[in-house]
């Protein structure tokens, strides 16, 4: 029995598409068009395209099986944005954090050490993925506030691991149809692209 979350696709992306979708509550007034806004959460959607294979190859083969083992929405695999990951490890959160925050406190660097990051760039706490808006060009005292969205879904301890060589997301297919399918000719076989959301 195919235990979750998998690992990534056999084949490697040709096209990824991904952005952060916020679900959120809007009540404006008719009379002066104050808005209350209430923030409900926030979803990884990724979009992955695959290149054509040729008709019969193994890794074809493999890539078909990967999707089929997923059970349509019901399964989900470890995916590693394309261009992520920075050779910076040892790192962990700094006397811990919490639900609904969007800054963390992060120990491991020595002193006032360049932390070596940029905007941009992702990290992961426990396969939750994040992307930093704000955050120091050096340590101070060995320890950098980084701001990030989207905020934390939970608490995490001091001490958790915040991982930035391989930083994923766990997602799952957005509807049950994609599990299955391909189109070829005599040579040729085309892989559909698949539409994944965040395992929340």
């Amino acid at each position: 029995m195919t235990t979750y979350p998998i690992s990534g696709p056999p084949i490697t992306p040709s096209t990824e598409d991904i952005k952060l979708v916020n679900n959120q509550g809007i009540a404006q007034s008719p009379f002066s068009g104050h808005a209350s806004i209430v923030n409900n959460f926030s979803q990884w959607q990724v979009q992955l395209s695959f290149p054509n294979q040729q008709r019969g190859s193994s890794i074809a083969k493999q890539q078909i099986a990967w999707v089929m083992s997923l059970n349509g929405t019901m399964g989900s695999f470890l995916y590693q944005p394309h261009g992520s990951g920075k050779a910076i490890i040892g790192k962990s959160i700094y006397n811990g954090a919490y639900a609904e925050s969007n800054v963390i406190a992060v120990q491991g660097w020595t002193g006032s050490e360049a932390t070596g990051l940029e905007v941009g760039d992702y990290f992961s706490l426990n396969n939750s993925l994040h992307q930093i808006t704000v955050v120091p060009t050096n340590a101070s005292s060995g320890r950098a506030n980084i701001e990030f969205q989207p905020p934390l879904r939970k608490d995490y301890a001091g001490g958790a691991i915040v991982e930035f060589v391989a930083p994923k997301v766990e997602l799952r297919l957005s509807s049950g149809d994609q599990s299955n399918g391909y189109s070829q000719d005599a040579e040729v076989m085309y892989l559909r692209s698949l539409s994944c959301v965040q395992k929340l």
